[in-house]
């Protein structure tokens, strides 16, 4: 089964990149079509395999192939949302696809009961829906969808054609490493969906593909930074507590935002990237302020014997790991990027990116100019939860650990 699994997914991610630049519907059917046979061809790999009918999503597409197939086209069209628009609101998706409501009911009607049980089938299907006026707007559910698909597809091992296949791999791998969320949410918690409505026009005004997207592990200039210049063969790591922590956080914090172009690395620094401020044994001499790669760091401090809690090496996009050193001692801190971002005056739509100028020469890289898309900003929203516990502080969840080694991750 496997040779024949292999060409009708890449059908379908074929299809599927065709259809995110067509406004008309014809696409949207041809990928539930090819949705349904790879569905068909996955079951039969063996008894336990259940295909695609485990996703959500899977459920409300598989019932609008059915109404294609039996009945009539798709009532609907996909439109862009203006594009200051979307970027004033940070919306995840500049695309919709609007269905007409009455096609969807139909369509939801006309299906047979489910192995699982009709009213969970209703329950997960109605829970897709983004109700958008007459309409609803299923293009979160297609994109989490194909996301769904790819991962299954990977998990099989499978080889898989064509440059669709190819192209949201790359997209994958990019969201990996800079540590965002694969799946979009169906809906936007910063506007209405009315207002999104009114804000729509022809997909043939906007090139939504013209959208820079994020920097790849290759062209990050990030990853010239590599390890401290330290012998840390006899250092020690300082773990504190309470009010300690929060004091050590606090004079950190301000020495990254009283130094503009550590500021700038620090807003901007992927998830493996951290900052140190080094001290001398000459107390007259300023501290060395330098980047460093933390997976690269880890393997060096590790080697020395040196055992950072492993918590602070697991930073995400929100978060920065800091070290103090000081008489061969190490004070880690992690800062929450929130509180070093200037975010972008929202009026301000004038670009899809903003430009920031960093000179990495100090710390083994070179001056460079990137490209920082606009709607980035938003992924260092941060868990109100961290704004108000320390990383040493007691877990609010009641466990009696710490924070840091419970629910901070």
């Amino acid at each position: 089964m496997r040779p024949m699994i292999e060409p009708a997914a890449g059908r379908l991610f074929d299809i599927y990149y065709q259809y995110t630049s067509k406004d008309d519907l014809v696409a949207l059917q041809s990928l539930s079509e090819e949705a349904y046979k790879l569905h068909e061809r996955l079951s039969k790999l063996s008894a336990k395999n259940k295909g695609l009918i485990e996703l959500d999503e899977f459920l409300l597409l598989k019932a609008l192939r059915n109404y294609s197939v039996h009945r009539d086209d798709f009532i609907g069209k996909a439109y862009a949302v203006k594009r200051t628009f979307a970027e004033q609101h940070q919306l995840e998706l500049q695309r919709v696809c609007l269905i007409d409501k009455k096609v969807v009911r139909v369509a939801l009607n006309s299906e047979k009961p489910l192995p699982f049980g009709e009213q969970e089938k209703i329950s997960k299907i109605g829970s897709q829906l983004v109700d958008f006026g007459e309409f609803y707007n299923i293009e979160p559910v297609i994109f989490n969808f194909m996301v769904k698909v790819y991962e299954k597809l990977i998990a099989l091992n499978l080889t898989i054609p064509g440059e669709g296949f190819a192209e949201i791999g790359k997209s994958y791998k990019n969201e990996v490493y800079h540590n965002f969320p694969h799946y979009v949410s169906l809906q936007s918690v910063n506007v209405k969906n009315e207002d999104i409505l009114s804000n729509i026009t022809p997909l043939k005004d906007i090139r939504i593909s013209d959208n820079q997207g994020l920097l790849t592990e290759e062209e990050d200039p990030f990853n010239k930074i590599a390890l401290l210049d330290l012998d840390s063969s006899n250092y020690t790591v300082m773990d504190y507590e309470g009010s300690d922590y929060e004091a050590m956080h606090d004079a950190m914090l301000k020495k990254i935002t009283d130094a503009p172009e550590i500021l700038k690395i620090a807003r901007l620094a992927p998830k493996h990237l951290g900052v140190a401020f080094v001290n001398s044994n000459d107390a007259n001499k300023a501290p060395e302020v330098t980047a460093f790669n933390i997976n690269k760091q880890k393997s060096a401090f590790q080697a020395d014997g040196v055992n950072l809690d492993p918590t602070y090496y697991e930073t995400t996009a929100y978060e920065l790991l800091v070290l103090l050193i000081l008489d061969n001692k190490i004070f880690p801190v992690i800062i929450y990027k929130n509180s070093l971002l200037n975010l972008p005056n929202k009026s301000d739509t004038s670009s899809v990116c903003d430009q920031v100028e960093i000179d990495l020469s100090e710390f083994g890289g070179e001056k460079v100019s990137i490209n920082v898309p606009k709607n980035q900003h938003q992924n260092f929203s941060v868990n109100p939860l961290n704004d108000k516990l320390g990383r040493n502080d007691p877990c609010l969840c009641g466990s009696g650990k710490k924070y840091k080694k419970c629910c901070l991750h």
